[in-house]
């Protein structure tokens, strides 16, 4: 992977915690995962709807932040992208 560019906004932020545990390591979740995960810690405050997910999880992929892969655990998730925080 590459370097890691630039400053992440706060979605990208909130993201990147979403992505990691209580330790700060990193964990894989599903797109839908992630929006469940951010809206639980900002108890209902922060809804994320996947139509702005998606675009900035390739955004973080792009600057080096994260990696993703199509799920393909079962048939319902073949269809979610998996983010995974980069070493």
């Amino acid at each position: 992977m590459s370097k890691r560019d630039g400053e992440l906004s706060s979605l990208e932020e909130t993201i990147m915690a979403a992505l990691a545990d209580e330790k700060g390591k990193a964990k894989s979740l599903y797109g839908l995962e992630v929006v469940k995960a951010i809206e639980i810690a900002s108890k209902g405050k922060r809804k994320l709807s996947t139509g702005s997910l998606y675009p900035t999880l390739r955004n973080l992929e792009q600057k080096g932040w994260v990696s993703s892969a199509w799920g393909d655990e079962s048939p319902e998730e073949k269809m979610e992208r998996e983010g995974n925080i980069t070493h």
